[in-house]
């Protein structure tokens, strides 16, 4: 992107211009596949983990929780994050939310979950 610059407007106001170092333009046909090759590994990640996800431009995970398997999905989530990290993005935590799904009689039976810790983000 060399020679591209990016603002913010609301209504009358605009902020300064910055260079981009890195991007597509938006619009671009090429943004689709792009962010697709670029964020590809992240299943790779996820997969390593036996857990099953999706993702267009978010990303879910599923795991039934099952003796030990809490601390799966926390090892996984903080391997996602060390590779976002690498890779110049980050894990929005306003945006990260964990549902537990179980029955009334599960949700008595088990520990309560309030909070996973991934390091540096709590979910």
């Amino acid at each position: 992107m060399v020679g591209q610059t990016q603002f913010v407007r609301v209504g009358q106001e605009q902020s300064p211009k910055a260079d981009c170092e890195y991007g597509v333009s938006q619009g671009s046909v090429l943004s689709p596949m792009l962010f697709t090759l670029y964020t590809s590994p992240v299943g790779v990640v996820i997969s390593s983990f036996g857990i099953a996800h999706t993702h267009a431009d978010d990303t879910q995970l599923y795991v039934a929780l099952k003796g030990g398997s809490f601390s799966t999905l926390t090892d996984c989530i903080k391997a996602l994050h060390h590779w976002l990290d690498l890779n110049g993005l980050c894990l929005n935590p306003e945006k990260t939310e964990a549902d537990i799904v179980g029955t009334s009689e599960r949700h008595r039976t088990e520990d309560r979950i309030d909070t996973i810790d991934t390091g540096s983000v709590h979910v």
